[in-house]
């Protein structure tokens, strides 16, 4: 028999299974992480007081971090109610008003069908019921004019209700409310600052996963679909890879160069497509900037 050389062959498997391990492990794309940043803007005109926001700090939704001065806005708020009581009183009056002239009108009527009857009699001249019929012709007129008022006076009443309802959207805009569960990535107001509608008041991200932006070239873009799960590496203590998954949200329907930040000056030249992969930050292990793999 043939003489077979074992440490040879040990030697020759082994290089091969780690060039296929090394094969199987290459990754498709390089990038690096970065957040669905919100940047959270005043909505209304003043002082900054009471403002919470601190970097670094984890905020629920909904969670009330500041609050814009509301002092004038609750000065024409209490204007417009004593506007709005006053034109609630005057209506008041008027009904009141017409309440009497409805009585009356209901006198002048009752007479004026008892005298048409003694007219039919001959018991009472045309000069009576002409008469009778003047004041049910007046006392009508009253009312309708007190109606017409009053449709005037209550219209009034609208408009200010609506500017009182408009006070109040003004005055709850003033409050500064946490969009989302997140993280604070920077701040840029503190109290006492004066900010306008539009000032940048601080930046936010989701704290639960983060965006990994790869880049593809045309040849690879047949293999990324919108929806894919992919695996995710990022280094670890000696020279290891930490694996995750991810799931493709984004693709880019334009190419364009590769960015300057993560490839080498020849491969700048490349058009690619960039690519959002949602990773779940378990933890907090993945930070923004860090630089991942990933494997399709």
């Amino acid at each position: 028999m043939k003489n077979i050389n074992i440490p040879a062959v040990l030697i020759l498997a082994f290089s091969l299974f780690v060039g296929c391990e090394n094969d199987n492990a290459k990754s498709d794309a390089f990038g690096n992480f970065e957040a669905d940043e919100i940047l959270v803007a005043a909505k209304g005109q003043g002082e900054l007081i009471d403002f919470k926001v601190r970097e670094g700090h984890t905020y629920t939704k909904g969670a009330h971090v500041g609050t814009i001065d509301t002092t004038q806005l609750h000065l024409q708020k209490a204007q417009l109610r004593a506007r709005m009581q006053s034109i609630k009183s005057q209506a008041a009056n008027i009904e009141a008003q017409r309440e009497v002239v409805k009585r009356e009108l209901s006198v002048y009527e009752k007479n004026l069908r008892r005298i048409k009857a003694l007219t039919e009699q001959k018991a009472a001249t045309p000069q009576q019921l002409d008469e009778i019929e003047g004041k049910v012709n007046v006392a009508t007129a009253r009312l309708e004019a007190y109606r017409v008022q009053k449709q005037s006076v209550l219209q009034e009443l609208n408009v200010l209700e609506s500017q009182l309802a408009s006070l109040d959207a003004q005055i709850n805009d003033y409050r500064i409310i946490n969009p989302i569960n997140g993280i604070v990535l920077n701040h840029f107001k503190k109290p006492g600052e004066t900010v306008m509608p539009g000032t940048g008041l601080f930046k936010i991200a989701p704290a639960s996963s983060l965006i990994l932006r790869v880049y593809v070239d045309g040849e690879m873009l047949h293999k990324v679909r919108k929806g894919d799960e992919v695996k995710v590496y990022t280094d670890v203590e000696g020279d290891k890879l930490y694996e995750d998954n991810g799931v493709v949200t984004w693709v880019a329907n334009e190419a364009e160069f590769t960015p300057k930040v993560i490839q080498t000056r020849k491969e700048r030249t490349k058009l690619v497509y960039a690519v959002k992969i949602k990773v779940k930050n378990k933890e907090g292990r993945y930070k923004i900037g860090m630089p991942a793999e990933v494997k399709f």
